[in-house]
């Protein structure tokens, strides 16, 4: 069990000494862009077609963009 719960910190740290003499704030951001692109993608793809097979595709997407909004108008403001 512990090596379990060690593994994505050890994993994690490896990686850093591996990458940092790579990363720079540009590369990061766009890594971090990137990562997040795809994962708003794939949760789209999930959950659009279940809402639709319930009947809630409406609201899903209000949803999608009302949070959208959301974190482009906590952009701005920082």
């Amino acid at each position: 069990m512990l090596g379990k719960t060690l593994s994505e910190p050890i994993g994690a740290l490896v990686g850093y000494l591996l990458l940092m003499p790579f990363l720079t704030p540009v590369a990061l951001a766009g890594t971090l862009a990137f990562a997040a692109g795809v994962m708003i993608y794939i949760s789209l793809d999930e959950l659009l077609p279940m809402a639709h097979s319930y009947g809630h595709g409406h609201l899903v997407i209000s949803g999608v963009v009302l949070g959208v909004l959301t974190m482009a108008l906590s952009l701005l403001m920082l």
